[in-house]
Formats: structure tokens, C-alpha cells, sequence
């Protein structure tokens, strides 16, 4: 099984929390959101409640390439945020769990491409 989603970049993207990952569809971020990866996402949650098990997380933003293997929850439910965690924490927001990566994580060059205002990035999710 395999889906893609688009968000974008945001100048106010910090991309350094040491245990997760947080995509938004809210249009804006303060730096204070230091999860946050990608603002006006446009997943569909029943799309992705379909995924079950082990998944891989392919993240293209510009030249720059992140790829996360997780575990999906089934408890996801959120309209708006799709968070993917190091832990083992699930709520209705927490998309997957004992990811390993968090933003923390992520290479500075890709971080800097996150930072650019609008750049498109391109969420794949796939069943391993």
C-alpha cells in the first residue's frame, strides 16, 4: 500500500525536537512548534488510517531526501496533525510510533530546505 501527500515549507520551521515529527494543516507555525515539519498538509486521515504495521516515511523537500521506518497506530484519528514519534506515546494525533528519526534527527541541509517559505514537500507512505 503506498500514499502521498503535499505540505510546505515555513520560515518559522525549527525541525528540533528530539522525539518527533509533526505534520499541520494549519497554513502557519511559530517557531515555538519546534516538531513541526510542514504546514497546509493535505492528508486525508481516512486515507491514512488504512495503513496497519510497519510503514517507511519517504519526506522529499527540495534536493533533500528523509526516510523514517515507523510503526503505525491505529488509534489516529486526527483532522489536522499527523505526528510520528520515537516513543511509544499514542493519542488520536500520533499517526505512528517507535519511529527511528525525529526531527531532532533530520540532516541540516533538509532542515534549511524546510525552512524556505512555500517549498513543497512530498510525504510517500508505504507498507514494508
Amino acid at each position: 500500500m503506498k500514499y502521498s501527500f503535499s505540505a510546505f515549507g515555513h520560515p518559522n520551521i525549527r525541525a528540533s525536537h528530539p522525539r518527533t515529527f509533526e505534520f499541520t494543516k494549519d497554513p502557519e507555525c511559530t517557531p515555538e512548534g519546534d516538531c513541526i515539519v510542514g504546514v497546509a498538509a493535505d492528508f486525508d486521515t481516512a486515507a491514512v488510517q488504512k495503513f496497519r504495521g510497519a510503514i517507511v516515511l519517504r519526506i522529499d523537500c527540495g534536493t533533500q531526501r528523509e526516510v523514517v521506518h515507523a510503526e503505525v497506530n491505529p488509534l489516529f484519528s486526527h483532522p489536522s496533525e499527523l505526528v510520528v514519534r520515537i516513543g511509544e506515546f499514542a493519542s488520536d494525533r500520533t499517526f505512528a510510533i517507535r519511529a527511528d528519526k525525529a526531527a531532532a534527527q533530520f540532516s541540516t541541509p533538509f532542515k534549511a530546505e524546510l525552512r524556505q517559505p512555500n517549498v513543497k514537500i512530498t510525504v510517500t507512505i508505504e507498507s514494508v
